[in-house]
C-alpha cells in the first residue's frame, strides 16, 4: 500500500514539475516572426502619401484625353498600369493608417471610374472627392488677417460707399440690403438685416473674400457693380441667391 502511495506521489510530483517547466517556457519563449511585425515609420507614411498624390495628379492630367474616354482602363491600354498601381496602393497596409489624416485612397480610384462614364467631366461624386483630396494635397495658405478696431470699423462705415445691393434668396423667400464701404484699401460689408454686423472684406481683383468665413464665402463684383455670390463649393445661384445693384 505504501509503495502504491509513493508511486502516486512521484507521478503527481513529475506532473507538477512538468507543468511549471511548460509555464516557464511560455514566458521565455522567443517571439515568432509574426509577432515581430516591423513598425511603419513616419518616413514610410510620407513616401506613401507622395506616391498617392502622384496617382491623383496623373488621373487629373489624363482624364480629359480622348484616348482615355475611348479605352478607359482596359488591359493593354496606356491607363491600365495606373489602375493596377492605385489598387496596390489601396491594398497597402499604410492606406489604413492615412485614414486618420482624412486620406481615403479608394476615392481616387472611384474618381477614375466616374471620369470614364462622364468622359472626364466633373460629377457630384468627383466634386465631392476632389474637394477632400485637394484639402490634403493642396491645402490653402492662410491669408494674413486684417484687424480693425471698433472705432476704425465705424469710421469706415461712415466713409465712402463702394456699393449698395439687395440680396435675395428665392428659396428661403428672404432678402436684405448689403452695403460695402471702403477706406483706401480697406473694405467692410454690412448686412443691414443682421444688426449691422460688419464683415471685413479682402479685395483681390474683382473678388471680395469674407475674412474668417467658415464656408469660404466671397463675392465677385464687375465694373458695372454686378455682384455674384459664392462659397467654397461654387456659385450660390443654384441655392437661390441673387444680388441687385441699387444705383
Amino acid at each position: 500500500m505504501k509503495k502504491y502511495f509513493a508511486a502516486t506521489l512521484l507521478i503527481f510530483s513529475l506532473i507538477a514539475c512538468n507543468s511549471k517547466e511548460q509555464a516557464s517556457n511560455k514566458k521565455t519563449a522567443p517571439k515568432t516572426e509574426e509577432s515581430k511585425k516591423p513598425e511603419i515609420s513616419k518616413e514610410q507614411i510620407a513616401k506613401f502619401k507622395k506616391e498617392v498624390k502622384k496617382s491623383y495628379d496623373e488621373l487629373l492630367s489624363f482624364k480629359d484625353k480622348k484616348e482615355f474616354h475611348k479605352i478607359g482602363f482596359g488591359k493593354g491600354g496606356n491607363y491600365y498600369g495606373w489602375l493596377d498601381n492605385i489598387e496596390k496602393q489601396i491594398d497597402d497596409p499604410i492606406s489604413k493608417l492615412v485614414l486618420r489624416d482624412g486620406l481615403v485612397v479608394g476615392e481616387i480610384q472611384s474618381m477614375g471610374m466616374e471620369y470614364i462614364k462622364s468622359k472626364g467631366k466633373e460629377t457630384e461624386t468627383t466634386k465631392l472627392f476632389k474637394k477632400d483630396l485637394d484639402k490634403i494635397f493642396y491645402p490653402k495658405k492662410k491669408e494674413a488677417q486684417i484687424v480693425l478696431t471698433k472705432d476704425e470699423t465705424q469710421n469706415i462705415a461712415k466713409g465712402e460707399l463702394y456699393g449698395d445691393w439687395t440680396i435675395t434668396n428665392s428659396i428661403a423667400k428672404m432678402s436684405y440690403n448689403y452695403k460695402i464701404y471702403k477706406d483706401g484699401k480697406k473694405y467692410i460689408g454690412i448686412k443691414e438685416n443682421k444688426m449691422n454686423k460688419p464683415e471685413i472684406l479682402i479685395k483681390k481683383g474683382n473678388k471680395f473674400i469674407v475674412q474668417g468665413n467658415k464656408f469660404g464665402e466671397y463675392y465677385t463684383i464687375n465694373d458695372s457693380k454686378k455682384m455674384t455670390l459664392y462659397d467654397e463649393d461654387g456659385e450660390l445661384t443654384s441655392a437661390g441667391y441673387s444680388a441687385k445693384y441699387n444705383k
